[in-house]
């Protein structure tokens, strides 16, 4: 029993970590990146573009600025700042813009998805673009986004979020985890059938297929996934362009978000589970099973096979790959115990990064568990 619970959580993680990317690579070869045409002015369809805002007086006038200067027909743009609990100056500071592209939605502490839901109801434009506060977008990024609409079989675009990494070793880890390793996720998934959700930042889908979502589900995630289920395809623009500086934020907060993170999308999951059957989407239980699923559980996989071979060297039946095993984690947890110590005031290479690495696999541990233990979150919190 205890050498089965040592191999398969550390199957999955080979699974997990080796063969689905390659198969994901492996079937992108045999597809070409499709190509779209240019739009003239006229051709371009009209754009909602929705900024959620809670509580961002240092940033919010940046980033309509930035909205204001993006090359896009003025006359097809309009611009939204969707206040949920302000309880800054952020309402009074769009309030004060005279541009009449700006318009500003006040909601009380509904939570981003609800608010999201009724802004759109009174939204008539063709697509709309959804981004964040802290984002700033490339002079053509919302340009980019609404080419692949060109095809009546797509019905969600999903943007590209630049993390701006530091020197400090957190910020470089994270910076390169979505920059290197989820980009060639996407892009693969997107070139075989269709990209698996995209970053609440920036991402478009057209107004007549987008679906109201309950207020705790995760919408970034969810909307272009259940408009993929009704046959629609998200596409991943490498060439629509955000950017968010990876920051070197409170390690207790970052913990505190990752576990919000996926608290949010286990629920999410659950809520969707239908999804999940293998003989209607074979396609997306597939992706999500392998991309987020088994994600969330890494730190499951990593602890089941460590307990089983402290289990079996106790019992004194323990062979060289449980007593590697075991070392290998026993290092990892001790580099990760000195990054606690120095970590707090300065960056350590190796050090740092175990600390952080492990600082978020407890994150997504207590997040899973919270979100099966019954805990709802629909509240919205700042995304800094």
């Amino acid at each position: 029993m205890l050498v089965w619970l040592f191999y398969i959580p550390l199957a999955l993680l080979v699974y997990q970590f080796v063969l689905f990317p390659l198969a994901l690579y492996v079937l992108s070869r045999r597809r070409a990146e499709p190509e779209y045409a240019e739009l003239s002015d006229d051709e371009l369809p009209t754009v909602a573009f929705i900024i959620a805002a809670r509580n961002e007086e240092d940033i919010i006038a940046d980033k309509i600025d930035n909205s204001l200067s993006l090359r896009y027909p003025s006359d097809k743009i309009r611009f939204i700042v969707i206040a949920n609990g302000c309880t800054d100056r952020t309402t009074e500071i769009v309030g004060n813009y005279k541009d009449d592209r700006v318009e500003l939605i006040e909601y009380g502490e509904i939570g981003k998805t609800e608010a999201q839901n009724r802004a759109v109801k009174d939204i008539d434009e063709d697509i709309l673009v959804f981004s964040d506060a802290n984002t700033p977008y490339a002079e053509d990024a919302v340009y980019e986004l609404v080419k692949p609409f060109q095809d009546q079989q797509v019905g969600s675009v999903a943007g590209n979020h630049i993390y701006m990494s530091g020197e400090d070793s957190r910020s470089s880890t994270e910076g390169f985890f979505w920059n290197r390793i989820e980009l060639l996720y996407k892009k693969t998934e997107s070139v075989t059938g269709g990209a698996l959700g995209a970053m609440g930042s920036i991402y478009a889908v057209r107004r007549e297929l987008y679906i109201p979502l309950p207020p705790d589900i995760v919408s970034d995630f969810w909307e272009p996934v259940l408009i993929a289920a009704r046959g629609k395809r998200t596409v991943f623009m490498e060439s629509a362009i955000c950017y968010e500086a990876a920051e070197n934020p409170d390690l207790i907060i970052e913990f505190q978000r990752k576990s919000r993170i996926v608290h949010r999308a286990c629920y999410s999951l659950v809520h969707y589970r239908w999804i999940l059957n293998p003989l209607r989407y074979p396609r997306l239980a597939w992706l999500i099973v392998s991309h987020k699923l088994m994600r969330w559980l890494t730190p499951f996989m990593l602890a089941i096979p460590l307990m089983a071979a402290s289990m079996r060297m106790v019992i004194g039946r323990g062979r060289w790959p449980q007593v590697c095993y075991f070392v290998a984690m026993s290092l990892f947890g001790f580099f990760a115990l000195l990054g606690r110590g120095f970590g707090r005031t300065t960056s350590v290479p190796v050090l740092t990064p175990a600390y952080y690495a492990s600082l978020m696999f407890y994150a997504a541990a207590k997040g899973v568990y919270t979100s099966f233990a019954g805990d709802q979150l629909s509240t919205w919190d700042r995304a800094r």
